[in-house]
């Protein structure tokens, strides 16, 4: 099986009716990374040569299968009666994309209500990655570039704060240290160091768990084992009057 008969498997967003700006931003961006957006936005148009035709025809089918895969079964079966890939994305788009107003409601309600729980950091700050990038889409659809990218460098300190406020509370001493640095740090420093803390925890944990007999042993062992050295040192060659080897080893 080629790589893109096969690629819907790499997908990691299913339309399930509730996600769809989440899921139209995964799926353009698959389908674009394969070259045939056109066939998705409808910019692709039906050619007239037969040889030309047969390739759209082609490219159509693996763009409907991959959409297809994407999607929840109970919505499958309402795209039967269509033919292009463009026109399901364009009935899907039709169907679930919400109001602006209600898509920024759920998404900010996601991103208040997220917490870290049992996740490690990385897997959290993952998940909220995902959340902030489906608000940041919501937030640039009727802005410039500029206006965007000024928008997004503003948040850069709030999603800073958001982070470290939505850790478990083992990192409390850490988090503090960082909220009270003169200079804000930024979010990419921050994570790295919560990566390296989350290491030092769990390096701890592993230390305390061992019962207390068996570091007495290992201190034992350790004791022994410089007793041993010393003793050979202070041992006295007859045959030259040195310490450290025997009248045997003697190098005279």
């Amino acid at each position: 099986m080629n790589s893109q008969s096969s690629s819907h498997d790499l997908l990691s967003t299913k339309l399930d009716g509730s996600n769809f700006s989440l899921w139209e931003f995964h799926f353009g961006i698959f389908v674009q990374g394969k070259g045939l957006f056109g066939w998705l936005d409808g910019s692709a148009s039906l050619p007239t040569d037969e040889k030309e035709l047969d390739r759209w025809n082609l490219n159509n089918a693996k763009v409907i299968v991959w959409m297809l895969n994407s999607v929840h079964a109970n919505i499958v079966m309402g795209l039967r009666p269509f033919s292009s890939a463009s026109e399901i994305w364009l009935h899907l788009r039709n169907v679930y994309q919400q109001s602006n107003l209600a898509q920024e409601f759920e998404v900010e309600r996601n991103i208040v209500e997220y917490t870290q729980g049992d996740k490690n950091v990385c897997s959290f700050y993952a998940v909220l990655q995902l959340l902030w990038s489906e608000q940041d889409k919501i937030s640039g659809r009727n802005m410039s570039t500029a206006g965007l990218k000024e928008m997004l460098g503003e948040r850069q300190r709030t999603r800073m704060v958001q982070f470290l406020m939505k850790l478990r509370l083992e990192f409390k001493s850490i988090r503090g240290s960082l909220l009270n640095r003169e200079v804000t740090p930024a979010l990419d420093v921050v994570l790295a160091a919560m990566l390296l803390e989350e290491t030092r925890l769990g390096t701890q944990a592993t230390i305390e768990s061992i019962p207390l007999s068996v570091v007495a042993l290992l201190a034992q062992k350790s004791t022994i084992d410089t007793s041993s050295r010393n003793a050979k040192r202070n041992v006295q060659c007859y045959e030259c009057n040195d310490f450290g080897h025997i009248a045997a080893n003697c190098p005279k």
